[in-house]
């Protein structure tokens, strides 16, 4: 309704300059990354962040900012960054399917007309998904993280998908990349492109497959 609730207990916390946790973290539930519609079905699908953090109020980054730094009023401990794609019935309202996923999703989602669901992974694996029930139907791995959104386009009768693969960003420096299972992701950007031909999606004849 757009009223404003505070929490109590929260607000204490923060005058008294006491860490306290709060969910979603600061990168929120749903950020930058866009969502996909599927006009006919009316489904939406929705690369979601499921995360949680400690705010320290008394950190000195609150106390003592520094110009031209990055700055959020006060430190973070304990996050917790994981992710999910949700599908939501714009019919009724309800979520029609949810999948969780290991790591905080930062790229954006791609519907086909064919009835997949395409998006990336910060472990660089770009993944088709069923758009009636999330399970992964085809999945390819790139050489780094993927946060850019999935593209599809026609050339000569054939249908192409591609998507840029390179972690970083400010939520992937400051963030996600502070989870365990990231460390040893490879930085650096490439474009992937693969065909559909009706049955299998494989790699583009100008394109090497990734070991």
């Amino acid at each position: 309704s757009g009223v404003l609730t505070l929490n109590a207990a929260m607000q204490k916390a923060s005058l008294a300059r006491k860490p306290f946790t709060v969910f979603p973290a600061v990168i929120g539930g749903k950020n930058w990354e866009p969502a996909a519609y599927d006009p006919e079905k009316h489904l939406l699908f929705i690369p979601a962040l499921e995360t949680s953090i400690q705010l320290l109020p008394s950190a000195t980054s609150d106390a003592h900012p520094k110009k031209g730094a990055l700055n959020f009023g006060a430190g973070f401990a304990k996050p917790v960054l994981a992710g999910s794609v949700v599908a939501i019935d714009l019919t009724t309202g309800k979520q029609a399917w949810k999948r969780p996923f290991k790591s905080a999703m930062t790229d954006g989602a791609l519907v086909t007309a064919g009835g997949l669901v395409f998006i990336g992974t910060p472990e660089g694996r770009l993944l088709a998904m069923d758009e009636a029930t999330g399970k992964t139907v085809w999945s390819a791995k790139t050489a780094s993280g993927i946060n850019a959104s999935p593209i599809t386009y026609e050339i000569g009768g054939k249908q192409y998908v591609s998507v840029v693969s390179g972690s970083g960003g400010v939520v992937v420096k400051y963030f996600i990349g502070a989870a365990p299972q990231l460390h040893n992701v490879p930085k650096g950007s490439l474009v992937y492109t693969w065909v559909l031909n009706g049955k299998s999606v494989s790699v583009a004849p100008a394109e090497k497959s990734p070991k």
